[in-house]
């Protein structure tokens, strides 16, 4: 009788159970916060990599305006009569052309036969284009009120350049050639890099085609790769036919990320094709402080659970 009276008395149910229902309420509330702050972050950086993105899309076609123009000064100027003849006059005003267009490596008159007639840089006359594909795609049937964006190539100094071009017609419409701008990528890197606001973002310029033939930071491993590969941003992106994407996942250098996409290809100039941009940031990187945050708050809420009980 006496050992009945001295042992400690068992715990209530229902003092176990308002104890459950307060850690439960509280678990609930901590796990709320953390989701309305995880919601918040991925708003946010999906907001700045659309802006960011957005204002590529904007330089970048200012740039391609200004292109647009030098071309179609020099498709005004250039006679159809002179089409397979050189002349120093040609190269003169291409000269002009190109140096009052910054971002312009060269501007070249192509004759009918794919052969260099004039360009503001001397060492590439005589050359031949009759190999590009963009020269075969403007011959049948020309359209001098289109604007072609070739697909990127190595030029003679193994950089990975584009180039826009214009067709010249002959006095019966015959197709006489084409006049083109090879852009620069290095300029390029100019406009897009100040976008580029933490360590871990990474910006790149894509053909419509997929080839990559820009990206910042710089990375030689990937470029000119053709990115649009199965699962891939740029063939999500493509595929869903939108002019701008927001999309996460595995990136083609295996790294998990968050990328806005956006289609630059201005109508009022008539592009054929689009130029792809790409801002991506690593999901680890943006994510990172939330999670420390949700590792303290969890380990301080099992250290209260333990107390309580």
């Amino acid at each position: 009788m006496l050992e009945r009276m001295t042992a400690p008395p068992r715990p209530r149910r229902i003092e176990w159970l308002l104890l459950g229902l307060a850690l439960l309420l509280l678990g609930l509330s901590l796990g709320y916060l953390l989701f309305v702050s995880y919601r918040y972050i991925d708003q946010t950086e999906r907001e700045r990599l659309q802006g960011q993105a957005g204002v590529i899309e904007h330089n970048l076609g200012r740039q391609i305006e200004a292109v647009d123009q030098a071309l179609r000064a020099a498709q005004a100027a250039l006679a159809p009569a002179d089409a397979g003849r050189t002349g120093p006059a040609q190269s003169r005003l291409l000269t002009v052309l190109h140096r009052s267009i910054p971002g312009v490596h060269t501007m070249a008159h192509v004759g009918a036969d794919g052969t260099v007639i004039a360009a503001s840089r001397d060492d590439v006359i005589g050359m031949s284009r009759a190999e590009r594909p963009y020269f075969k795609r403007t011959q049948a049937p020309p359209d001098p009120s289109m604007l072609q964006v070739a697909e990127p190539y190595l030029d003679s100094r193994g950089v990975w350049v584009i180039a826009l071009v214009r067709t010249l017609t002959g006095p019966a419409g015959e197709f006489a050639g084409v006049v083109e701008a090879s852009l620069e990528p290095a300029y390029f890197s100019v406009v897009v890099g100040p976008v580029l606001y933490t360590p871990d973002m990474r910006a790149a310029l894509m053909h419509g085609n997929g080839r990559l033939f820009l990206n910042l930071p710089a990375n030689d491993a990937t470029l000119g790769i053709n990115a649009d590969q199965p699962g891939s941003f740029f063939r999500r992106h493509r595929d869903s036919g939108a002019q701008a994407s927001l999309l996460r996942g595995t990136a083609l250098a295996g790294e998990e990320r968050m990328a806005a996409l956006r289609n630059l290809q201005r109508t009022d100039l008539r592009m054929d094709r689009p130029l792809v941009i790409a801002v991506s940031r690593d999901t680890a990187a943006v994510f990172g402080p939330w999670r420390r945050l949700a590792q303290i708050r969890g380990g301080l809420y099992a250290l209260l659970v333990l107390a309580a009980c």
